[in-house]
């Protein structure tokens, strides 16, 4: 007989916030800051917020896109989406 196991897995309740820890920020020698951080969400199909304009430290970035790696965070049902970034901050 084979082995089954239930499949009502429930989905954690809709959530998604930086992981603070992981900010990372350099500027370049031409003024365009670099910037570095992890989303936890529980969303797959992209983020529930937008990232282009967020501030850090009273310092507010203007962003777009440089790279972007999604992966599970392994025995959940939540993901990690490591984002780094370039643009301007004043």
């Amino acid at each position: 007989m084979a082995l089954t196991c239930p499949t009502s897995v429930q989905k954690p309740s809709t959530f998604e916030f930086i992981d603070c820890t992981t900010i990372s920020i350099s500027y370049s020698s031409r003024g365009t800051a670099n910037v570095g951080f992890t989303v936890v969400s529980t969303s797959f199909d992209g983020l529930l917020n937008d990232y282009s304009v967020i501030e850090f430290g009273k310092v507010t970035f203007s962003l777009v896109v440089k790279d972007v790696n999604v992966s599970v965070i392994p025995g959940t049902l939540v993901y990690q989406y490591q984002l780094n970034m370039i643009g301007f901050g004043c």
